[in-house]
């Protein structure tokens, strides 16, 4: 089996997931999954990046008909059938279990940086030793690079709704208790999605159905 070096972060018991404090070194793993390099602009149609925010199912409703589809986690799967689905939380760690339910079922490709998980290799293309030392590991920000790295066309961006709306996380929860005030971490947020924003090729094709993302991408351009 091929064998391939990747320039990875090594963290005590989860060599993928980073944190601020993770440390880069070169391992060698299997290749035994094709590397997405062999996506790198495949089509020119439009792509749309789904979150989960309160926003995504009117943000859908205006995209173009023949987007394909990154769902960021599990979220968009309540109304669509996406043609990628983009993580970075290991499904073997997190609670939700429909996120792990959803990971282990759909049909469609994963590309995450998690080498168990995914089914490209994405570790030499995605900035990750910008994201995480940010403080950051947001898979909206990893399916927006993703997406203007497989097309050399428009990239929407739905459901991006940064901060919580009126309490409300995602489109199917009513409220929340956790006391999150909406634009108590805007800023910063922002400041971060500048970043890895900035990573994408020609960022004039990116554009914010709705949300402050529109401001970002707007002084970007």
């Amino acid at each position: 089996m091929p064998q391939i070096a990747r320039k990875i972060p090594i963290v005590p018991g989860n060599p993928v997931m980073t944190s601020c404090s993770a440390s880069f070194e070169f391992e060698t793993i299997s290749k035994d999954k094709p590397d997405i390099s062999e996506l790198y602009r495949k089509t020119s149609q439009p792509v749309a990046v789904l979150g989960g925010g309160p926003s995504l199912p009117s943000d859908m409703a205006q995209i173009p008909e023949d987007c394909l589809l990154i769902s960021c986690n599990h979220h968009a799967f309540r109304l669509c059938s996406p043609d990628y689905m983009a993580f970075i939380d290991d499904p073997d760690m997190i609670k939700s279990i429909a996120f792990r339910s959803i990971t282990i079922s759909c049909s469609c490709p994963k590309i995450s940086v998690n080498l168990k998980w995914t089914d490209y290799y994405c570790l030499n293309e995605f900035p990750i030793n910008i994201l995480h030392p940010l403080g950051v590991s947001d898979t909206g920000m990893f399916g927006t690079w993703l997406a203007s790295y497989i097309t050399s066309g428009p990239v929407y961006l739905c459901g991006m709704d940064i901060t919580r709306n009126n309490g409300q996380e995602h489109f199917y929860q009513s409220d929340s208790n956790s006391g999150w005030k909406d634009d108590i971490h805007l800023e910063s947020k922002l400041i971060k999605w500048q970043h890895i924003i900035n990573f994408c090729e020609n960022v004039e094709r990116i554009k914010a159905i709705s949300g402050p993302l529109q401001k970002v991408l707007n002084e970007l351009q």
